[in-house]
Formats: structure tokens, C-alpha cells, sequence
């Protein structure tokens, strides 16, 4: 046996950043082992199966269920064949009681969908998301715009994108 330190995970969040504070993030999802659990791109276009249907209506019902006031979940979402893309934006949240943190909004979803699968599924060990998440601080209305946009162009660039190859 050796004395060999273990490796430290890199931290890629911003230090003077509470994760709770108001402002938009850009959120990616993966599926466990990056599998293409929730469907295909065909012809550009998203097909999603019944998992990738839960992962959309997941993130929709969240959306119009208003569980954290002042927090929106933003129209702007894909589910893909191994990740899910979403923008979370947090109001100013000084007044709130209790704060929620960017991770309880995206634990949430994805214990929702991993109930859901599992229980039409009848597979309660299926794992579905990777234990992590992708996240991105949103820095003005021109970078929320170009990611909006990333979004709805995301099935059309299947082929180029970073998470295709991990499928």
C-alpha cells in the first residue's frame, strides 16, 4: 500500500460565486456513463423515447410549478440524447427565507425523473444521471441570448457537439 495522496477533483466553480445569488446559469445534465438513454437526433431533429419524454416533462413541470419563489425556469431547454441543457435564473433572493442553491433546484429534477423512470420502468436500480453537473454563471443579456440560441440549434449541430462522441 502507499502513501500516494488521492487525486483532488478540480474545482471549476467561481470562488466569489454563492450559487445562490441572482443571475442566470446555464445548466448541462449527463447521463450516467454519458449514455444515450433519452433518444437520437434524426434529421436534425430530437426524437425523444419515453425517458427523454420524462427528462423534457420534468424540466417543463418544474418550470410551470413555481417550487422556489423567485426562481424561474427558463423556456429555453433540450433534452438530447445523453444530456439535458436548461437555464435556471435566480430573482434577487435577500428577502427569501430560505435560500435554495442552484444544486436543490437540479437534484430536485433529477430525482423527479429517476422516480418517474423507475417507476414505469419497474427498474429501481437504474441509474440515470451522472453524479455532477455543468454549469455556466450567465454575464449579460447578449451571452443569455447566444445560449438561448445554442439551445434550439443544439439537435441541429448533433454531429459537432462535445457530448456526441461520449454516446
Amino acid at each position: 500500500m502507499t502513501d500516494q495522496p488521492l487525486p483532488q477533483r478540480k474545482i471549476i466553480r467561481l470562488p466569489e460565486h454563492t450559487y445562490r445569488d441572482a443571475g442566470a446559469y446555464f445548466v448541462t445534465v449527463c447521463s450516467q456513463d454519458s449514455a444515450g438513454l433519452f433518444g437520437e437526433v434524426i434529421n436534425s431533429m430530437m426524437q425523444l423515447n419515453d425517458i427523454g419524454r420524462t427528462a423534457k416533462n420534468e424540466w417543463i413541470r418544474i418550470r410551470l410549478t413555481n417550487r422556489w419563489p423567485g426562481i424561474t425556469i427558463d423556456q429555453a431547454h433540450v433534452v438530447m440524447p445523453n444530456h439535458v441543457h436548461g437555464i435556471v435564473i435566480f430573482e434577487d433572493m435577500r428577502r427569501t427565507i430560505k435560500m435554495p442553491h442552484l444544486y436543490d433546484v437540479i437534484a430536485r429534477y433529477k430525482a423527479d425523473v429517476t422516480r418517474e423512470v423507475r417507476r414505469f420502468q419497474m427498474d429501481f436500480k437504474l441509474d440515470i444521471w451522472q453524479r455532477r453537473f455543468n454549469d455556466r454563471v450567465v454575464r449579460d443579456e447578449d451571452e443569455l441570448s447566444r445560449i438561448r440560441q445554442y439551445i434550439v440549434d443544439n439537435p441541429a449541430q448533433w454531429m459537432e457537439d462535445e457530448y456526441y462522441g461520449l454516446r
